[in-house]
């Protein structure tokens, strides 16, 4: 869900020179000659894509064993991956590797690895630049001023502010659009979103507003005041002293008793299904002395806009809500863009802000279900707000959303049809779980249980350069490393690949 004024919320190396074998599958990103995905790997191609870290830090060479090993090369030295972080999600090891050029990070660049038992990768999911060209200028504050003036400038009509400006490379082909190399640029981070500057020109290359969406809890209500939309005129604790905590506080206000359960029902939700601690990765701490929490701001309005607002939004540290949209299935909504900001990082634009979305809804939909939504509601986003039913999951098309990729509508409104093509992510969640005849397929659903640990492992296997048929594959990688773990069987992966083809992301 968005607020019109303000922020809003796959290996990538060229085609081996060797066959693959029975069993194996190379998908092209596109006419980039980068497989997106590998899996079902030989073993030459489980040596392309091992990482090796070193002792020293954690980088691995693309002159190593197992890019030699691979026939692969990148064309030029100084490329390499450092190995970022190591989890476990559904039972299943992933490894999340950075790309960097000369030793600084290549924007979107990156690996996520299923890691096996035994420590050896059974699929690679991904996307690197290839080629790069360019150098960095010096990084002296009159660069700084520049790329953080045009970074600014990249979401007019806010109090916006720069907070940081790193060198980084920034490859086009990574994120589907036109270009040869990776250039050097800068990413510029605002208090209205994210920004891609070439460093040479200040030109914007990207750009991804923040998600104005959305234990220990604080609710405050700003009782429909009007202010400006920066989070220090709404914050929970900072502008508004709460009115429901952990410790105390017997609000009257429905929204601010809505939000402080639904909390709950959030953060029980991802404790009990799938161990991950909304306010320990989440939370946020104001230092106001309630520490890190799960904070909310409720009967928010903006100045120069409606009152009552009828939206909500997570700004990248708590949630907001306008007057009567504090529902279940919108507050988990809004709190998986929080979870995603943490594990993955998918953007709000073009088809990574598609499924940043759809993961969203997913969630908000299993979360609504998982406390008694059932029948017609299952899979209905905003029932019960004062916007009314804004997506059905089970039929997008009802609300003007594509059910398949070859519906994808390629538009520049909306940030690139976030909330249009997150459609075909939310078909193929209810295909996945319900089941269905649906193009050429008879589905038969795995049901919700397998189907929140098949869509966590997915969420936590994303980079945020994912596209739409990235996440078809991933679902499907996803799904075969759980048949080896016991949680899921070969039958319901057969399913889970009918469902994929069905949208025509598999």
């Amino acid at each position: 869900m968005t607020h019109n004024s303000a922020k809003l919320h796959v290996i990538g190396l060229e085609t081996p020179p060797f066959p693959c074998t029975e069993g194996s599958s190379m998908s092209p990103a596109s006419s980039l000659r980068r497989p997106a995905f590998i899996a079902g790997l030989a073993a030459a191609v489980v040596a392309a894509v091992i990482l090796y870290p070193s002792a020293k830090d954690n980088s691995v060479s693309t002159e190593s064993v197992a890019y030699r090993a691979a026939g692969i090369s990148f064309g030029a030295a100084g490329k390499d991956m450092r190995v970022t972080k190591t989890l476990n999600a559904s039972g299943v090891t992933i490894k999340r590797s950075q790309q960097y050029i000369n030793g600084m990070p290549v924007f979107g660049g990156e690996i996520v690895e299923f890691v096996g038992a035994d420590g050896t990768t059974t699929a690679a999911l991904g996307k690197v630049a290839k080629e790069s060209q360019g150098q960095h200028p010096a990084d002296d504050q009159n660069t700084q001023n520049r790329v953080r003036r045009s970074g600014v400038a990249t979401f007019p009509g806010q109090d916006n502010k720069a907070t940081s400006a790193k060198q980084v490379w920034f490859d086009p082909a990574l994120f589907g659009m036109k270009g040869a190399a990776a250039v050097p640029a800068y990413q510029v981070e605002t208090t209205a979103g994210t920004s891609v500057v070439e460093a040479a020109s200040g030109t914007v290359l990207w750009k991804s507003p923040k998600e104005k969406e959305a234990l220990n809890r604080a609710v405050c209500d700003l009782n429909n005041k009007s202010v400006e939309g920066r989070l220090q005129d709404y914050a929970c604790g900072v502008a508004v002293k709460p009115g429901k905590t952990e410790n105390g506080g017997n609000s009257q206000q429905k929204d601010v008793n809505n939000v402080f359960k639904f909390f709950d029902q959030s953060s029980t939700f991802y404790n009990g299904e799938l161990k991950f601690d909304l306010t320990q990765n989440i939370g946020a701490d104001y230092g106001d002395g309630v520490g890190k929490a799960l904070r909310g701001t409720v009967r928010v309005c903006f100045n120069g806009q409606a009152c009552p607002l009828t939206n909500a939004f997570w700004d990248g540290t708590q949630m907001t809500f306008g007057e009567g949209v504090t529902t279940l299935d919108v507050t988990g909504h809004e709190l998986t863009h929080g979870v995603s900001q943490a594990v993955n990082g998918l953007g709000g634009q073009g088809e990574p802000g598609a499924l940043n979305e759809g993961m969203s809804d997913i969630f908000g939909a299993f979360i609504n279900q998982a406390n008694g939504a059932a029948g017609a509601d299952k899979w209905l986003i905003g029932k019960g707000t004062a916007l009314g039913v804004i997506r059905d999951m089970a039929n997008p098309g009802a609300h003007q959303q594509p059910d398949k990729f070859s519906q994808k509508v390629n538009t520049q409104q909306d940030n690139g049809g976030v909330h249009i093509n997150n459609g075909i992510v939310n078909k193929t969640a209810f295909l996945v779980t319900d089941g269905q005849n649906f193009n050429g397929q008879n589905i038969k659903g795995i049901g919700s249980k397998k189907a929140i640990q098949l869509f966590w492992l997915v969420e936590n296997s994303l980079t945020s350069s994912s596209g739409l048929q990235d996440w078809g594959k991933t679902v499907n990688a996803a799904c075969k490393q759980l048949s080896g773990s016991g949680t899921l069987s070969a039958a319901d992966c057969a399913e889970v690949a009918k469902a994929t083809k069905a949208t025509e992301v598999g």
